[in-house]
């Protein structure tokens, strides 16, 4: 008897959040997938984010997003990240990256279906799980087994978020190639200056790649409270979708609050000799 009301434990829980940050379900999407990578050990981790976009109405123009494949080559969905995946609240991660394990929940406020396809190591030797799940069933039915896969032998792992649902489309359709990845850039600042090993790519139209590499940033003193330490990072963007100075508190490669610094001069932090300075 399944006692879970999933749909409703989604509306709660996920819905308010993406209807005020639409671009959530890719955010959580490419948080698990650098939290598999971190995992996986690998020297190279490497996100690839495709998007797939069609007309409305006609409008050749601002086509909205439909799909959006993501990609990477890290852990995997072996028996126990998939049996988390099925659980409500699920805990694997909360030890290491303080996860609240909902995450994957606003996958379905956004989209329909969600298909994964993963390729994993196992004793030796590479395995692959493949499944979907929707709205309904995601804390329902038996996990999903998995089976020898013959001809991949590497991991890789696609999560497909598929067919936007057609009541958001008003939603998504301001959500430009150019906004969505300036978005993915500025949502990931610290996770990619957290981890120098991760890359994204971001297919949408254009590629874009963003690494450590990509933001123009010196590293600070560092800070210790409570036997914690903090990097502190300075770094300079001219981003679309943020026109202020602002701090930004990150913890686990998250960003957690940011707020606008009134007490900097409303002018862009200038150079001198290709370096930064900060006029404080």
């Amino acid at each position: 008897m399944e006692l879970i009301n999933t749909e409703n434990a989604i509306d709660q829980l996920a819905t308010p959040a993406v209807f005020k940050q639409p671009m959530l379900p890719i955010f959580e999407a490419i948080h698990n997938s650098i939290h598999s990578i971190i995992q996986s050990e690998t020297p190279e981790g490497k996100i690839i984010v495709k998007v797939q976009r069609k007309p409305v109405d006609g409008d050749l123009v601002h086509e909205v997003i439909t799909d959006v494949v993501i990609t990477d080559n890290g852990v995997g969905f072996n028996d126990k990240n998939t049996k988390a995946y099925f659980q409500l609240f699920c805990d694997n991660k909360k030890a290491e990256f303080d996860s609240k394990g909902i995450g994957r929940l606003t996958y379905y406020v956004s989209f329909s279906e969600v298909a994964i396809s993963s390729v994993f190591a196992l004793n030796g030797e590479y395995l692959k799980r493949n499944f979907k799940t929707d709205k309904a069933n995601i804390c329902s039915g038996d996990i999903p087994k998995h089976e020898p896969e013959n001809e991949k032998k590497y991991p890789v792992t696609s999560v497909h978020l598929k067919n936007l649902r057609p009541d958001l489309l008003e939603l998504y359709k301001s959500i430009s190639p150019d906004i969505l990845i300036d978005s993915i850039q500025e949502h990931f600042i610290a996770s990619l200056l957290s981890v120098d090993t991760i890359s994204i790519e971001i297919n949408d139209g254009k590629i874009v790649t963003i690494d450590r590499n990509s933001f123009q940033s010196f590293k600070g003193k560092p800070f210790i409270i409570q036997n914690e330490i903090f990097d502190v990072f300075h770094i300079k963007r001219n981003p679309a979708t943020r026109s202020n100075h602002t701090i930004t508190l990150s913890a686990s490669g998250r960003e957690v609050e940011s707020k606008k610094i009134d007490f900097l001069p409303g002018i862009k932090i200038g150079e001198r000799d290709d370096k930064f300075y900060h006029n404080l």
